[in-house]
This record gives C-alpha cells, structure tokens and sequence, in this order.
C-alpha cells in the first residue's frame, strides 16, 4: 500500500528525491535543456509538495504543484524512484496534513 501526503518544501526526504530526480536527469539532458525550478526558492504560498511513501513509510515519489495566477497550477518535479515504478503509484489515498 502506498499514501501520498503533503509536505513542506523542505521536508529532507523531498529533498532527497529532488536530487536523485535531478542526478537521473543529467544523464538523460545536456545542461541548457534543464529548465528545473528549485523548489526552495519558491514562497510558501506559491508551491504544494508531495510525497509518496510505501507501506514501510518509506518515500518512493514525489511531486509539486507551483500555484499561478486565475487558479491555474504547473505541476514540478515528480518522480518516483525506479525500483517502484509501474506499481501504479496514481492509485493510492491521499493524506493531508499540512
């Protein structure tokens, strides 16, 4: 079973992700086509991260929104980690707790 719940920009786990996600994109893009955000420059207000975490809580994925103008999100930064991809991670119960 796999939660997914809202997190603060600076949760470490995200963090950790975030850069395992950036590490996997580096090899794939030269660095001119990298056009990622960082996350932490982005005010409190403006930006909603999430974690996806396996039945040992562990964090297996993550995701962002950036919060725009007219109600309108992009989303940022997703990525679950390789060996837990196919697991239909989309499919799982959401806890909020921000």
């Amino acid at each position: 079973m796999f939660t997914i719940t809202e997190v603060t920009k600076n949760e470490p786990e995200l963090q950790q992700l975030i850069s395992e996600l950036d590490t996997f994109q580096s090899a794939l893009y030269p660095a001119e086509s990298n056009h990622c955000i960082d996350i932490s420059t982005q005010q409190d207000d403006s930006i909603r991260c999430l974690l996806v975490r396996d039945n040992t809580g562990q964090a297996v994925g993550c995701g962002a929104v950036l919060l725009q103008d007219h109600h309108a999100g992009e989303i940022k930064r997703v990525f679950v980690k390789p060996s837990c991809r196919g697991m239909q991670l989309g499919k799982v119960r959401f806890n909020r707790q921000l």
